[in-house]
């Protein structure tokens, strides 16, 4: 979450640095502001800000990875640590098996309809987790750590 602290830290700069060096806050700089930007600045500022939002991952992806961890380590781990496959050594969790035997693409969907799929997690009781069972959102976070993991080679 290092672009929260970014975003956080940018707002306190802008927010104190006028009234602390320059003698003014927000609102002098507002009366002194003109009422209408030229167009090419409007586009300029528009653009700007599209791109910024392209440069940061979005607030939910981070949460869903961080969260696919938590419910990984608490209820895969066991038979797929580090990525590996106690049960079949060659399905494991690294890229080249799940583009093998999973989703070529290494496609979060594809990987989370064939895990809820398959006959091992159908059989499972997940103890950690509320009357023994994922919940969709559950299944959707760990595969999406799951494949963050894979395609990025942190295994």
């Amino acid at each position: 979450m290092p672009h929260i602290r970014f975003c956080l830290l940018s707002f306190a700069i802008c927010s104190v640095a006028p009234t602390e060096a320059f003698g003014f806050g927000f609102s002098q700089l507002q009366s002194k502001a003109p009422k209408e930007l030229p167009a090419s600045t409007s586009a300029a500022t528009a653009a700007a800000a599209f791109v910024s939002l392209l440069s940061f991952p979005s607030i939910a992806s981070s949460a869903d990875v961080v969260r696919g961890k938590e419910i990984f380590d608490n209820n895969c781990a066991g038979c797929h640590v580090g990525g590996a496959n106690l049960v079949k050594p060659e399905k494991n969790l690294q890229r080249e098996a799940l583009a093998r035997y999973v989703s070529s693409d290494l496609s979060q969907a594809e990987v989370q309809q064939w895990v809820q799929q398959s006959g091992q997690h159908k059989r499972i009781v997940f103890f950690k987790m509320p009357d023994g069972k994922m919940k969709e959102a559950d299944w959707a976070d760990v595969t999406t750590y799951v494949v963050d993991q894979a395609l990025n080679d942190k295994w």
